[in-house]
């Protein structure tokens, strides 16, 4: 567990803290199916490993870094924790530059459905799953998936919003892109 953090300072909503490897709910990964498929497919970043939390919210959740492989996209292994600090459920999160703005996305640990948001001029644009825009009856929609990556960047409360839209603005940086993760996988953002 981690040991003397004050999840609740009275100016800090967001907090972010460095893993210790010796933490027992990090040595109790290597029970969990998803997490190690994807710790043998992809080479992490574990010294870059952050719990995130936000003040109000029960859980905390992990993000590890995935080690880049294209310049524009930072991807990460989200793990999402429950008030029992049980794992909830495990998720690849990606994060890509696009021309005037950037990519969401979270895909199941299988990567066989990925939803990926899109954002342009601070704005959201449109949800596709799998590469294809989200289609009912010949009309663009996105039923739900729509709610949950547009609260990943606009819907959030006021309180919350500056912090992670400020993060999330800044997605033209390597250090946004993490800054934008973290902010959303602390909020228990998973689409």
């Amino acid at each position: 567990m981690i040991e003397n953090l004050n999840l609740y300072p009275k100016e800090e909503f967001h907090i972010a803290a460095k893993v210790d490897i010796s933490d027992s709910l990090i040595q109790n990964l290597s029970s969990n199916a998803d997490y190690v498929a994807l710790a043998a497919k992809y080479t992490l970043v574990m010294g870059e490993a952050e719990w995130h939390y936000f003040k109000g919210i029960p859980t905390k959740n992990l993000l590890i870094p995935i080690q880049q492989e294209t310049e524009n996209v930072n991807k990460f292994i989200a793990v999402y924790y429950d008030e029992q600090q049980f794992i909830k459920k495990v998720k690849i999160m990606s994060i890509e530059k696009i021309q005037n703005g950037f990519s969401l996305a979270f895909s199941d640990a299988e990567e066989k459905r990925e939803v990926k948001g899109i954002y342009k001029h601070n704005k959201y644009i449109e949800t596709q799953v799998n590469g294809q825009a989200v289609v009912v009856q010949g009309e663009v929609t996105t039923m739900g998936l729509q709610d949950c990556l547009q609260a990943g960047f606009e819907g959030l409360p006021l309180w919350l919003k500056s912090f992670c839209v400020v993060a999330c603005g800044a997605v033209w940086t390597g250090a946004g892109l993490a800054a934008c993760a973290g902010c959303l996988v602390g909020l228990g953002i998973d689409c």
